[in-house]
């Protein structure tokens, strides 16, 4: 078909091969239209082509959203599940570290009862071993006067050595040479204290020849005044003990996360690494 001169079919082939970069593709024979109708259908068919293409894109774009969106899903599922067990898992160690804290200070507080406890039996054992030991002096003495002699007396060894445990006591050094006439008369198990408390039960024995020249260098301490000493030092140790705990007390502070026992000051745990939370935070300054 011709129109003014100019094949209609060769048109649209022509055309339509520009529009396809090239491609041979076939289109609806255009005989019976006019040069106009021909090209126009032409268009059309090219523009739902491309709205094809286009929808074909954007679908392809879309499901690969979809994809990500999915994926970026499951994994904010995944991470909630496992925040949620090791939230889990931090309260019921919290609560092991809570409860070994609690058998902590309750085993502490015993060994305090206990040691104090202690302290007082040993008070006692070295009271009744110097009765002990001022009975036997007695008795040996009525054993000599009444002639019997030295193998009826009573021994020494006959006195039972049991061990007294030593506590931990302040060291308090010897006031004056007099002393040192005691340490023979004092069993070895015996501490300071005890041999301080023992005195009082006794009077002081005589200084021997080579040690008078030392008596004008320094006086002899009576023995009211070395146990009086003796006492206050004891309570001045145990003053300054009580003082140091209400000390380590102040500066101590409690994990909210874990409950451990921290500084009060840490910025951080070091036990469950977990920011410190103040009871009283700063409130924001208001901006002018």
């Amino acid at each position: 078909m011709e129109h003014n001169g100019v094949s209609i079919d060769r048109f649209v082939y022509t055309c339509d091969s520009t529009q396809s970069n090239g491609s041979s593709e076939e289109f609806l024979p255009a005989t019976g239209l006019g040069f106009i109708g021909g090209y126009i259908v032409l268009v059309i068919f090219h523009l739902l082509r491309w709205r094809v293409d286009d929808y074909l894109t954007r679908k392809r774009e879309l499901l690969a959203d979809l994809a990500d969106f999915k994926e970026n899903e499951r994994f904010i599922e995944e991470t909630a599940k496992t925040i949620d067990e090791l939230n889990r898992e931090k309260e019921e160690h919290s609560e092991i570290i809570q409860q070994i804290n609690q058998d902590k200070c309750d085993l502490e507080k015993q060994m305090d009862d206990a040691r104090f406890e202690q302290r007082e039996r040993e008070t006692q054992l070295a009271r009744k071993y110097e009765t002990l030991l001022k009975l036997m002096e007695s008795s040996n003495e009525k054993i000599r006067e009444s002639g019997l002699g030295e193998e009826a007396t009573i021994h020494p060894d006959d006195i039972p050595h049991a061990r007294i445990p030593k506590l931990p006591t302040p060291p308090a050094p010897l006031p004056t040479p007099q002393w040192k006439g005691l340490t023979g008369l004092i069993p070895p198990m015996m501490s300071l204290d005890q041999m301080m408390m023992a005195t009082q039960f006794r009077p002081p024995p005589a200084v021997p020849a080579h040690l008078k020249a030392a008596d004008h260098q320094s006086p002899p301490m009576k023995v009211d005044d070395a146990v009086e000493k003796s006492g206050l030092a004891e309570i001045v140790y145990q003053n300054e003990r009580v003082r140091r705990l209400e000390e380590c007390k102040l500066i101590e502070g409690t994990c909210q996360s874990c409950f451990q026992q921290i500084h009060r000051n840490a910025p951080i745990c070091p036990m469950c690494k977990s920011k410190s939370r103040s009871k009283n935070p700063k409130k924001p300054k208001k901006k002018d």
